[in-house]
């Protein structure tokens, strides 16, 4: 059917010099306002460049729109407007939906690029500017006032740079629309209620929910301003804690530190004891984590104090229990495992299970440590007989695996690394299902219960393949190749090598440091080989014939050690890639040495 449109001041006979081939494509591009990205159009259409390419080229030779930078078009005035009537109504909310998303994505890409080339992402956010308006609208409409207040303060932090705009000043209304639609459901009692909530999500939800969830709150109550009602801004303050806990989970210390010495500026410790306290242990994870052992004992000290003098025995446990984690990283281990007696001693067993298993199990650490493998075991099973919640047990369970196999009681290792997979198939966690499989196909290995093996690392490897190259893949092939040359398989034992080569080469040539002590010796024979110093090679030719002799060497070694010998000694060497016996790390570090050194030599 050929396009028609009632929009005033369009005419639409202009549409009809376009080739009827594309006629299908052109209620789309109604979505966009003012002009289009072809890129995001390919983005949300899916269609193939050629597609988009004749499409744009046909805009332009009837004079509908101009490209006003490479892969950009300006549409021309009312086109839009026109083009949207040619959308199906029926069609129209699943199409503006997926058009929310692209230009959702679009606007987060913006937001990262800004920090690294603010100039380009001013430049795209100026082209863009009118979709990204109309998303700030439609974000409001049908999301709202909270998710729109976050958007629009991402997309006036990216025009502000390029001055005064009516763009700009319509965002401004619209976010001021926005906090007056929020601050209308905002008091003291629905931040309590979310910030329990956040709490709740913070014992027993994963991390990546419990984060949004306090960022969530965070923003929500920084939205709402110091002044939305009595004690907004320890409330503020409260959520930065909240805020800080999740990214002192998520390996971000030094962000959570600057949250948390803001809320502490913020909260009056005569008022607002617990909370303090709550904020000072917080800053002692963050700096502890930063490696700033003497200021986290400060800030635990402090913690402690307060949670005594606010009389929260909860609080008092976490604190003695990061104490212990920080003497025990001291190696101060008595003191730590009397840090961990207090704190158990100080909790309600039926009140506070998982905090109470959580201290068990670093008292079983701390025995493990000491070597004081009784110890160890009863302090893990204690830990498993309090903790209500699934992911801690299937740790622990590995926990008792590993500390069973150590002690030689092999049946044992196997009965809790199969309740530690189980566990995480069922809570959907491939990544600790994969290591924890890995694990009991190497104790079925050491029993020569081949089959079982086989079974297992199989299960390990799909487990894998769903986390990708952070799981080390290759350790698991390594295995499986092991085991099937012991069930006289070479075939699959030599496909098994491969695989675990490939993976760990293009884990290495992404830029990771070696994860094998191949590694480190091939880096500093390389290094030695460059700087064409005889008297640094005649070191290293000594050095590695130590290590060759050195008791409980690993089997393969010796041989890798005599390849990094020869070619020291300017005399012939190579490894086969094939060579199973070599092992992967062997293999693929000997490559990139032959790489590198190729390299240099032009």
């Amino acid at each position: 059917m050929a396009p028609t449109n009632t929009t005033p001041g369009f005419p639409a006979e202009r549409l009809h010099t376009l080739p009827a081939a594309l006629h299908p494509c052109l209620p789309v591009l109604g979505l966009f306002h003012g002009g289009l990205s072809l890129d995001l159009l390919h983005t949300l259409t899916e269609w193939p460049a050629e597609q988009i390419e004749a499409l744009a080229t046909a805009l332009i030779d009837a004079g509908l729109a101009s490209a006003d930078a490479p892969g950009h078009l300006l549409l021309a005035p009312g086109l839009d407007a026109a083009l949207a009537e040619l959308i199906p109504p029926g069609e129209r909310p699943a199409l503006e939906a997926r058009w929310r998303g692209v230009l959702l994505g679009f606007a987060g890409y913006l937001h990262q690029l800004a920090d690294q080339a603010p100039e380009q992402a001013l430049t795209l956010a100026r082209q863009e500017s009118a979709n990204l308006l109309a998303l700030a609208q439609g974000c409001l409409a049908h999301e709202g006032p909270e998710h729109a207040i976050e958007l629009v303060t991402v997309l006036y932090t990216l025009l502000q740079p390029g001055g005064p705009s009516p763009v700009l000043e319509q965002l401004q209304s619209l976010g001021d629309e926005a906090l007056a639609r929020f601050g209308a459901g905002w008091n003291a009692a629905a931040f309590a209620q979310t910030a329990a909530e956040v709490e709740a999500a913070l014992a027993d939800q994963p991390l990546e929910a419990a984060f949004q969830a306090a960022q969530a709150l965070y923003q929500q109550s920084r939205w709402a301003g110091p002044d939305a009602y009595p004690d907004a801004l320890r409330d503020q303050a409260h959520a930065a804690v909240l805020l800080a806990r999740c990214l002192n989970r998520a390996d971000e210390a030094e962000q959570a530190g600057q949250l948390l010495e803001m809320a502490l500026e913020d909260l009056d410790p005569a008022h607002n004891a617990a909370l303090v306290a709550e904020a000072r242990l917080a800053l002692g994870e963050s700096q502890l984590a930063q490696g700033n052992a003497l200021a986290a004992l400060g800030s635990f000290a402090a913690a402690l104090a307060g949670a005594r003098d606010a009389g929260q025995p909860e609080l008092q446990a976490r604190t003695l229990h990061q104490q212990a984690r920080l003497q025990h990283a001291l190696d101060d281990h008595a003191a730590a495992l009397e840090l961990c007696e207090q704190a158990r001693a100080a909790l309600d067993p039926a009140r506070h299970p998982a905090l109470l298993a959580a201290l068990w199990q670093e008292s079983g650490l701390i025995h493990q440590a000491l070597r004081a493998f009784d110890a160890a075991e009863a302090a893990y099973q204690a830990a498993l007989s309090h903790q209500p919640d699934a992911a801690p047990k299937a740790d622990l369970h590995n926990q008792l695996g590993s500390l069973y196999d150590h002690t030689g009681q092999p049946e044992q290792a196997i009965h809790h690394y199969l309740s530690a997979a189980d566990l995480c198939a069922t809570l959907g966690d491939p990544e600790n299902e994969g290591r924890v499989r890995s694990n009991l196909a190497d104790t079925l290995h050491q029993l020569a219960r081949l089959d079982e093996a086989r079974t297992q690392a199989q299960q390990a490897l799909a487990c894998k393949r769903q986390v990708g190259a952070d799981s080390a893949p290759w350790t698991t092939w390594a295995l499986l190749a092991q085991i099937e040359t012991d069930a006289h398989q070479p075939d699959a034992a030599l496909e098994a090598h491969r695989q675990a080569v490939a993976s760990y080469y293009t884990h290495r040539k992404g830029g990771a440091s070696a994860s094998v002590l191949e590694g480190q010796l091939t880096r500093a024979v390389g290094d030695g080989l460059l700087q064409g110093d005889d008297e640094a090679r005649a070191e290293l030719r000594a050095a590695l014939g130590r290590l060759a002799q050195k008791p409980g060497i690993a089997p393969h070694l010796p041989r890798y050690l005599g390849l990094l010998d020869a070619l020291l000694a300017g005399t012939h060497a190579s490894a086969e890639p094939d060579d199973l016996a070599l092992g992967y790390g062997a293999v693929v570090e000997w490559t990139l040495l032959q790489e590198r050194l190729a390299g240099a030599q032009g």
